[in-house]
């Protein structure tokens, strides 16, 4: 993974902006295009990351997820999904007796 060039500490490879004014930038960004959770009871969730991936031509590179949408990093992805998962595994908690 490539870093992020900060302009306090140089390049940091743990980093997704390099400084708390861009942080803050992404994480609207991030809320802009991210859809709410939905609401209620669900039997069945299917969640199609927005990830990335390296094509070994350009043709399959023109078939790439990063031609067609905005990708992000995993990083990004688990963050995005942890409200969810703790929803889960408080569901998962509770049906094997509160372990």
């Amino acid at each position: 993974m490539r870093g992020v060039p900060c302009l306090v500490q140089g390049e940091r490879e743990d980093a997704l902006t390099c400084s708390g004014r861009c942080r803050m930038s992404y994480h609207r960004w991030l809320q802009q295009i991210t859809p709410p959770w939905p609401e209620g009871e669900l039997d069945l969730v299917t969640i199609d990351l927005p990830l990335s991936f390296v094509a070994f031509s350009p043709k399959g590179e023109g078939r790439s997820p990063q031609a067609r949408y905005v990708t992000l990093e995993p990083r990004t992805c688990i963050r995005l999904l942890r409200p969810m998962l703790k929803t889960v595994i408080a569901y998962l908690r509770h049906r094997r007796g509160g372990r």
